[in-house]
C-alpha cells in the first residue's frame, strides 16, 4: 500500500535534503558517501538537532527506526516488517508497492517512521537477498500474530469493545468464540485500523473483496431502519456506498422496482459461492458478538 502522491513528494523532497545536509556537514562525497547519508542522519548529534526545518520531517524523525527489519507478509493495507525487539511494524511505500520490490521474508536494512499517521519506509533498502527458512518464518508468523502493532495499536475483535443492541434486535446467545475467526478478523481485516472510521472502512473493504454479488438471501431479523419482514427472500446486488456503512454494514438490494440499502446483519444467505458464504458469517459473529467499530 502506497501514502498518497502528494504526501510521498513532500517526504522525499525534505527528507532529500535533510540528508544532503547531514552529508555536508559529514563531509561525506560521492557514491560512498551518499551510502553513508541515511547512517549520518540517525547518528546522536542529528537525532539532537536534526537537519531539517519541516515540522512534518522533524515528527518522523522523532519516531524513526533504522536497523535490520525482516519483510514479512504484504497485505492489502501494508507490509508487515519485524524490527529491532521484535517490534511489529505495518509500512507503507512511497511510491512503489514494497511488495514489487521485496519478496517476502526477507531480510533488509532501512528505516520506518510515522509521517502524517502511517508507518512508511523511506525506500532507500540495502540487503533484501538473505532468505528465512520455512521453520522461522513459522516463528515469524506467530510473532506477528501474537505482537502489538507499533504506536497506536490495531483493536483486536476482543478489544473492539462491546455494542449496545437496541430493544428492537432479536435476542439471541452469542456465538461460541472461534480462534479462527478471531484470528482473520485481527489480522486480515482491523489489523491496521486505528479508530472506529479506520475499524469501518477496514470491514468496508474486506466485504467488497470478498463479496460475490449477485447472491441471494433471507431476512431473519426484522430492524425498525429496514422495510424487510423476517422470511423475506431478496437479491443482494453490491455494498452501499462507504458513506453509508460508517457505523454498521450495508447491501443494496432490488426491492420494488429500486435499489435499496439494508444492514447485512439481518440477512442469512441463501446461495454463494465460499468466500461470500465466509464474509458474511464473519460479520455476523462479530455483531453476534457484541463488538462495535
Amino acid at each position: 500500500m502506497l501514502i498518497p502522491p502528494d504526501e510521498a513528494e513532500h517526504f522525499l523532497r525534505v527528507y532529500q535534503a535533510a540528508m544532503a545536509r547531514a552529508a555536508v556537514a559529514a563531509k561525506l562525497k560521492g557514491l560512498p558517501g551518499f551510502a553513508e547519508m541515511r547512517q549520518t542522519l540517525y547518528q546522536p548529534k542529528h537525532r539532537r538537532n536534526p537537519p531539517t526545518d519541516d515540522a512534518g520531517l522533524l515528527a518522523a524523525l522523532e519516531t524513526a527506526v533504522y536497523g535490520d527489519f525482516i519483510v514479512g507478509r504484504h497485505r492489502k493495507r501494508g507490509t508487515e516488517m519485524i524490527g529491532p525487539g521484535e517490534q511489529v511494524y505495518l509500512v507503507h511505500g512511497l511510491t512503489t508497492e514494497l511488495g514489487e520490490i521485496l519478496p517476502p521474508w526477507v531480510y533488509v536494512k532501512t528505516a520506518v517512521m510515522q509521517f502524517r499517521g502511517r508507518w512508511i519506509c523511506d525506500g532507500l533498502l540495502e540487503g533484501g537477498n538473505i532468505l528465512i527458512g520455512p521453520n522461522m518464518i513459522r516463528e515469524l508468523t506467530e510473532t506477528i500474530r501474537k505482537a502489538k502493532p507499533a504506536a497506536a495499536p490495531a483493536p483486536t475483535a476482543k478489544t473492539a469493545g462491546a455494542r449496545k443492541a437496541g430493544a428492537t434486535r432479536r435476542e439471541t446467545a452469542p456465538p461460541k468464540e472461534s480462534k479462527a475467526r478471531e484470528e482473520r478478523i485481527t489480522m486480515e481485516i482491523v489489523v491496521d485500523a486505528y479508530d472506529a472510521s479506520e475499524r469501518a472502512m477496514g470491514w468496508y473493504c474486506s466485504l467488497a473483496d470478498r463479496l460475490s454479488f449477485p447472491f441471494r438471501a433471507r431476512c431473519v431479523d426484522e430492524r425498525p431502519i429496514s422495510p424487510l419482514a423476517a422470511g423475506d427472500a431478496v437479491e443482494v446486488t453490491a455494498m452501499a456506498p462507504s458513506e453509508e456503512c460508517e457505523h454498521e454494514m450495508f447491501v443494496e438490494i432490488r426491492w420494488q422496482k429500486r435499489r435499496l440499502a439494508v444492514p447485512l446483519d439481518q440477512l442469512e444467505i441463501l446461495t454463494g459461492d465460499r468466500s461470500t458464504k465466509q464474509a458474511v458469517a464473519d460479520w455476523h459473529y462479530w455483531v453476534g458478538r457484541g463488538y462495535r467499530f
